[in-house]
């Protein structure tokens, strides 16, 4: 399976069971890509391009993506 039908298999599976307007947003956007890494208010995706995230949600408004004292909060809760 190549990762664009992984990627439009987890959007499928997302928009029947969480958020179909998020998934059809996205795809609006031209966001539904899939993302080598996320750090702050950057996502990197894995052809190179670097997107300033202003859609995301969750606490990331807040603290950004993958926060380093965030993460280690976690780990520690985790272990």
């Amino acid at each position: 399976m190549n990762s664009s039908t992984l990627d439009s298999a987890v959007a499928e599976r997302y928009s029947e069971h969480v958020n179909p307007n998020w998934v059809h947003l996205l795809a609006l956007l031209e966001m539904n890509v899939s993302y080598a890494r996320c750090s702050g208010t950057e996502l990197h995706t894995t052809d190179g391009r670097r997107i300033l995230d202003f859609l995301s949600g969750y606490c990331v408004h807040s603290i950004g993506h993958n926060h380093p004292a965030f993460c280690r909060r976690l780990r520690r809760l985790w272990n």
